[in-house]
């Protein structure tokens, strides 16, 4: 798999115990033993067990890293645990043929007290602990080790995010990490890892979803109105909108537009499908081709806060007339309650989801310069197999009455 994990930091902040977690969790969850390498054991492997001098620490440092990518460039998953607080390592972990991911375990000073062995200065250790931080800060996931005992689901949620394995049901409060959190769950790189994965392995619905037909019904006649199908996923109510509609499907995932355009192709349909690398890449669309109906399914949930925002700020440039259809999970969906509690609103139960709350909703369309002509909420909407969700489905049109931003 061509991966290492540089796993980091100060004396007594968990290194080997994270590592040896980390370790037993890829065996697990994946079926693939990782290569360890402890840097004390590797020093007394290769005859340095007594290097006092900086340079010479550097260096063997370096040697770790060559180490560590020759054995994963064999296809092996690579562990590395050493203090190493060198910038020139973290310079050399841009390597195309490999995945490198350095992570930071740091304690408060207190705890590293308690759990000091080696009788290190404090205000050394403090300066190591903040060299090391300094260097992760934009390369890196920082993990705070305050419990003697390290969290098992912080692992597994890392590798969930890193490597993709089976979603874990345990809570855990992430106050402190919120770096490492978005980067794990609400990140745009993460969730299009996720729907890549996603779309490159299941199978695709078939028939439109109910709220599809929901939105045709309130159509009449032959009028060729441009719709937006954001988030097209399998595309199969984009392809159903094909049949009234001048329709686009956007999404982020490669793997789902490349089975909307075989689609499309197999049933020779006119649909425009496009790939979309932000919210602001889907914004300069909307200004330009102005569409007429703008359609989005289960798809508000999946944004954070910040591509929600700059979702609705680009509604400001829609016309006159524009309708917005909405289908979202809300706050009272059964899932919301389900796998890692991340914030009042948010979970990841398998995926990230950012539960609807009516009212904000309501607030933000309406800055948006939109009013709300229509809305339901409950179950029943959209039922799938044993899936019965809490969803707001919620119908709004451009009103250039309405001051937006």
């Amino acid at each position: 798999m061509n991966i290492i994990f540089w796993v980091t930091g100060a004396p007594n902040t968990g290194k080997s115990t994270f590592s040896d977690l980390l370790s037993r969790s890829i065996s697990q969850e994946l079926g693939i033993e990782p290569i360890r390498l402890d840097g004390d054991s590797l020093r007394i492997v290769l005859g340095e067990s007594d290097i006092n001098d900086e340079t010479n620490r550097e260096n063997l440092a370096h040697t770790y890293l060559r180490i560590a990518k020759y054995l994963a460039l064999q296809g092996n998953i690579v562990i590395v645990s050493a203090v190493a607080p060198f910038a020139s390592i973290h310079k050399n972990f841009e390597d195309a043929r490999i995945k490198i991911f350095p992570v930071l375990l740091t304690v408060n000073p207190e705890v590293a007290i308690l759990r000091n062995q080696r009788n290190l200065d404090l205000g050394s250790w403090k300066a190591l602990d903040a060299k090391l931080k300094s260097l992760m800060s934009d390369s890196g996931y920082i993990i705070e080790n305050n419990s003697y005992e390290i969290s098992e689901a912080k692992v597994c949620l890392l590798l969930e995010y890193l490597i993709v394995v089976p979603k874990t049901e345990l809570s855990i409060d992430f106050n402190s990490n919120q770096k490492l959190l978005f980067q794990m769950s609400a990140s745009a790189e993460a969730k299009k890892d996720y729907w890549n994965l996603h779309y490159g392995s299941s199978s695709f619905f078939s028939a439109p979803s109910t709220f599809a037909e929901f939105v045709n019904n309130k159509y009449e006649g032959a009028a060729k109105l441009r719709l937006f199908d954001i988030g097209c996923g399998d595309g199969r109510d984009s392809l159903f909108f094909s049949h009234r509609f001048e329709t686009y499907g956007f999404d982020i995932s490669e793997n789902a537009i490349s089975i909307c355009e075989e689609r499309a192709k197999q049933k020779k349909e006119k649909v425009k499908f496009v790939l979309i690398k932000s919210i602001e890449d889907l914004s300069n669309h909307i200004l330009k081709l102005q569409p007429d109906i703008i359609y989005l399914r289960f798809v508000l949930h999946a944004l954070n806060e910040y591509e929600e925002n700059e979702f609705f700020k680009s509604l400001v440039n829609c016309k006159q007339g524009t309708k917005l259809f909405i289908e979202t999970r809300t706050v009272l969906d059964p899932k919301f309650y389900k796998g890692l509690r991340l914030s009042e609103n948010e979970g990841h139960d398998g995926h990230y989801r950012r539960f609807t709350k009516f009212e904000v909703l309501k607030s933000k369309l309406q800055d948006s310069g939109f009013k709300i002509t229509t809305f339901s909420e409950g179950k029943g909407l959209s039922v799938i197999k044993d899936d019965d969700p809490s969803l707001l489905r919620v119908v709004a049109e451009r009103d250039n009455s309405i001051d937006g931003y």
